[in-house]
């Protein structure tokens, strides 16, 4: 796994979603699945169909796994007010790639586009050259550095930075295309 440091936050971030292949060295039988004929299981996919409970073990085995390397820190899951802060890069832009509407193509996330492989309404003009979730290091990078921030699949937050409580789904997915949900404040 990559981070980076976020200077605003005093934290290090992941600078990618987790993947399936790093989730799997945890849960060696996680089975993203498909979408309509379109893989979700690959190594540099975004691990999907979890819920916040795996989302936390999943920190805390990691937490566990680097415990010599981590000293008195860990891994833990972003807060909603942590996450609203490293995806809006320091300029509380309205969407993850900055204040325009509709998105920039190519340079703005993974969302559903006139690729998309969902039967349900499209982003008009907007094409990211994905179906369904894309691998993580091939993602636009914020300006802070960090890649699927926003799109892609949804974000998990705790409510705050003790990581014990869930908070919020955040960032939207390659499947949403409402205007309203990609925005930095939208919470799910």
């Amino acid at each position: 796994m990559e981070f980076v440091w976020i200077k605003a936050l005093n934290m290090w971030v992941g600078k990618y979603e987790v993947t399936n292949e790093e989730y799997r060295k945890k849960e060696p039988n996680h089975d993203s699945g498909d979408y309509r004929g379109h893989d979700l299981n690959g190594d540099r996919q975004p691990v999907v169909r979890m819920l916040f409970k795996d989302a936390q073990a999943f920190a805390a085995w990691l937490t566990d796994q680097e415990k010599d390397l981590l000293g008195e820190g860990r891994y833990r899951l972003p807060s909603n007010d942590e996450w609203t802060t490293f995806v809006q890069c320091g300029d509380d832009r309205v969407y993850p790639w900055g204040n325009e509407w509709p998105p920039p193509s190519g340079r703005a996330g993974n969302y559903h586009d006139q690729d998309g492989a969902g039967p349900w309404s499209k982003i008009g003009n907007y094409r990211d050259g994905f179906a369904v979730t894309a691998p993580v290091d091939e993602l636009w990078a914020s300006p802070w550095g960090l890649h699927g921030a926003g799109g892609n699949v949804w974000e998990v937050c705790a409510s705050d930075t003790t990581g014990e409580a869930f908070g919020a789904w955040r960032g939207a997915s390659w499947s949403m295309s409402l205007q309203g949900a990609l925005r930095c404040a939208y919470r799910y």
